[in-house]
């Protein structure tokens, strides 16, 4: 699996190299000529096609417990970076192939890796997100539909795979804060995650959260990184996001602790942290 990723990484590599320079040629060819070129269409389903094959690829050594972490690594931010464009066409691909899904089951095969615990939870957030920046008010096009995507993963109790079932995005989340809650790095983007699935995914994704006590594993991580203020400003944000989604996800987060935990953080000096 992990020759079959350096291989694929590399035809990414050069299907990257010819969609700049298709780009480049359709832009000269509408400048000379007023006229569009199929070229960028092609080569960007080109790009598409490709993208399916590395996340293949990325699956297989994702979910093999002796796959090398280190190839674990570095397969999650290519697929993060794949799905970082802002019509979020790319995140819709991978969306709904289950990326979010596997990026979890790479956490729990590879539990006490922090470096995996990071990635895993930066792609599934960007895949929660759509592929872009979180806006206010909602994702529209193909970023919309990613987002739904990921939000039924977060939504389904489990999911099975060769007989086999792996646990979902909600869950290997509030295992990573529990699992690595002395690591800031950790804390800060499992939380992360947390807020972009239940900002976008609303209160159904809030509420399985809840079900897993992430509020209560956000406040021990504010707890555990009193002064670290990337911690206390994400865990705070993702509590307040959970609870905002209904008044029975308000009072379930507060006796999870939520509420105390920004208050005290607040009190802490960390209020500055949260503001910004």
């Amino acid at each position: 699996a992990r020759s079959a990723h350096d291989a694929a990484e590399s035809r990414f590599e050069e299907e990257r190299r010819m969609r700049i320079d298709a780009e480049t040629a359709a832009e000269r060819l509408r400048a000379a000529s007023g006229d569009g070129s199929n070229a960028l269409v092609e080569e960007l389903e080109t790009s598409r096609q490709l993208c399916r094959d590395v996340l293949l690829v990325t699956r297989a050594c994702a979910n093999v417990s002796q796959a090398d972490p280190n190839a674990v690594v570095a397969a999650l931010p290519a697929l993060a970076t794949l799905a970082s464009d802002k019509r979020g066409d790319s995140a819709l691909i991978l969306a709904t192939n289950g990326v979010a899904r596997h990026a979890a089951a790479a956490m729990e095969t590879h539990g006490k890796d922090a470096q995996v615990a990071i990635h895993a939870c930066e792609l599934i957030a960007t895949l929660a997100r759509g592929g872009g920046p979180s806006v206010l008010r909602g994702l529209a096009g193909s970023a919309r539909k990613a987002a739904a995507a990921v939000a039924k993963q977060f939504t389904e109790n489990t999911h099975r795979n060769n007989n086999n079932s792996s646990p979902g995005p909600g869950v290997a989340l509030v295992n990573a804060l529990r699992r690595h809650e002395g690591d800031a790095g950790v804390c800060a983007a499992a939380a992360d995650a947390t807020w972009a699935a239940a900002h976008h995914g609303g209160g159904s994704v809030a509420a399985k959260l809840l079900e897993h006590e992430a509020v209560s594993a956000l406040a021990r991580s504010m707890r555990s990184h009193p002064t670290d203020a990337d911690v206390v400003s994400k865990c705070a944000h993702a509590i307040c996001c959970v609870a905002s989604t209904s008044d029975a996800n308000a009072a379930e987060a507060a006796r999870q602790g939520g509420a105390f935990a920004v208050a005290a953080a607040r009190g802490d000096g960390g209020g500055d942290a949260i503001a910004a």
